[in-house]
């Protein structure tokens, strides 16, 4: 992500440190002509893509209003590439990468859920998480965990759980929020883990855990 942002801030720096002087106010005209059109096209793209996401947002807070006041949720994703070629394309950004994990944090706001991917990474946003919490997530959506790492982590031990937030996470959590699940149903996806769907939507999946 730095790298991205690293390279929008050079553009405009260059810009800014380039002096060009048209031979003549015809060139003069059709350049700006030319960038006014670029401008329109990528305005009229960003608002059809944004437009098209309101079905994204309606989808969450459908799940969202299923969880209790308080809850735990942890979200996951299946293993990369599973279904992508099926997602919509306003999911596809960067390299053809969905971008659907900052939405589950209006559960803290909606629900005062804590969410796996609420972001709280040291130094670079403002919430601290206390314990217990401090060790249930705060990365954002950095590494994503996948539903195999739950199986793992189901078998595996504490020293050799996939990854350390979700080393308990049938205890830990209430509720698995799956994103990108474009390909088959919810009950499919989570075969083999103590997860009982409670929506089986078109990109958002949410499972109640079932505790022994």
């Amino acid at each position: 992500m730095l790298d991205q942002r690293f390279a929008i801030l050079l553009a405009p720096l260059l810009i800014a440190c380039t002096r060009f002087t048209p031979p003549r106010p015809a060139i003069a005209q059709a350049l700006f002509a030319m960038l006014a059109l670029l401008l329109l096209i990528r305005t009229g793209v960003v608002a059809h893509t944004w437009v098209a996401h309101r079905a994204d947002l309606a989808e969450m807070r459908q799940a969202i209003a299923m969880i209790e006041r308080g809850a735990r949720m942890l979200v996951v994703r299946p293993e990369v590439g599973t279904g992508l070629r099926l997602a919509p394309q306003r999911h596809r950004v960067f390299h053809h990468a969905a971008q659907l994990a900052s939405l589950p944090t209006l559960a803290v706001i909606e629900k005062s859920a804590f969410v796996s991917t609420l972001y709280a990474l040291p130094g670079q946003q403002p919430l601290v998480l206390k314990p217990p919490f401090d060790r249930l997530g705060g990365q954002g959506d950095v590494g994503l965990p996948t539903l195999d790492d739950l199986k793992q982590a189901m078998t595996a031990s504490s020293e050799h759980a996939p990854d350390q937030r979700i080393q308990r996470w049938q205890e830990d959590f209430d509720h698995v929020l799956l994103l990108y699940g474009y390909g088959p149903g919810a009950a499919d996806l989570v075969q083999g883990l103590p997860l009982r769907p409670l929506l089986d939507g078109a990109s958002v999946d949410l499972f109640r855990i079932v505790r022994n």
